[in-house]
């Protein structure tokens, strides 16, 4: 069974086909979950989204399955 990402994981972007197969190198931090169940998305479709603290000092809200536990 495959873990689901949570706030404390760590994690990095997932290998990506069409960018060569490359594993990205540069690590982040799960510091919030963020649903379409929040106000403002009452159309969408139920999706989770994480923001992400990565090492470099950039925080982004990525989905999550364009991430991956390191």
């Amino acid at each position: 069974m495959i873990k689901e990402i949570e706030i404390g994981d760590l994690v990095r972007m997932a290998r990506n086909p069409d960018a060569y197969g490359k594993r990205s190198v540069l690590v982040g931090l799960v510091v919030g979950i963020v649903t379409t169940e929040s106000p403002g998305f009452s159309d969408w479709p139920i999706l989770k989204s994480a923001v992400v603290e990565w090492t470099n000092g950039v925080e982004t809200v990525s989905g999550l399955p364009v991430l991956e536990l390191v």
